[in-house]
């Protein structure tokens, strides 16, 4: 049997990498070949002998070699040696994020919705709150930021959840990580019934895709990024929904635990 097609997902992946780093950097692609693709030996190859690793990857999607994604002829990461180059730094972190993750999981899969939601808040040292934690938190925010003076998605209400997520997100930088986060959280409040949460989040997670959508590095990919995102997250597409769910699930499961996070 042959290998297993990928899906367009799957190409448009390494394509989003590849023009991270093509953005750091006015090196072509024959340049970028040379640079972080040597002989088998680990010599420099030069351009009468160069491969083209980086084409295959803008045209065709093709996966890098990395830790987990191993490459008959490339015993390195490359995902790896490019971010370790000044130029590159943190271009790896677009192919680790769990955005890949989210997008790649049923919609209508609470269990690793949840799953991820944890992953995120690990990532950026946060954590769910108890009911005590979050009345305490809110306590103090009414000392430090009255009513009055909240800011929020709507004029005439800012609803805690709203306060506690922006005070737990406000230094966290802009990225695929922290759309990641809204992503999931979303998700995790859809499944859970929670529609007031719900609603802070779609919002958070769509203004969160634009800032990324804007930014130069994404140019090549905006339209797609945003197509994916939107139709897999915000929608939840019923194409994407594993055959295994049924709406036998288990009522009491998808109400257990709190969504809330706090530093």
């Amino acid at each position: 049997m042959g290998n297993t097609r990928k899906t367009d997902l799957e190409r448009f992946i390494p394509e989003v990498w590849y023009w991270a780093v093509r953005s750091r950097s006015p090196r072509n692609d024959s340049a970028l070949n040379i640079l972080f693709v040597p002989n088998p030996d680990g010599t420099p190859r030069g351009r009468d002998n160069r491969t083209r690793t980086f084409e295959g990857i803008r045209k065709w999607g093709i996966m890098p070699s990395s830790a987990s994604k191993k490459h008959h002829r490339r015993k390195f990461d490359l995902v790896e040696v490019v971010d370790a180059h000044p130029e590159f730094v943190g271009t790896a972190r677009v192919m680790r994020t769990p955005f890949w993750s989210l997008l790649r999981s049923a919609p209508c899969d609470l269990a690793t919705a949840r799953s991820l939601v944890d992953d995120c808040l690990a990532l950026f040292s946060l954590q769910r709150a108890s009911m005590s934690d979050a009345i305490i938190i809110l306590t103090e925010t009414v000392r430090t930021a009255p009513e009055e003076l909240r800011r929020g998605l709507r004029a005439d209400h800012v609803s805690d959840f709203e306060v506690m997520l922006q005070q737990a997100t406000s230094n966290i930088p802009l990225g695929l990580d922290l759309l990641c986060l809204f992503g999931a959280m979303y998700r995790e409040a859809c499944l859970s019934f929670l529609p007031s949460e719900a609603e802070v989040l779609g919002h958070y997670f769509s203004i969160t895709l634009a800032q990324i959508c804007d930014e130069d590095w994404t140019s090549r990919v905006r339209n797609r990024l945003e197509r994916y995102a939107r139709q897999r997250v915000l929608y939840g597409m019923s194409d994407y929904c594993s055959p295994s769910e049924s709406a036998e699930s288990n009522m009491e499961d998808m109400w257990e635990g709190p969504s809330l996070v706090v530093r």
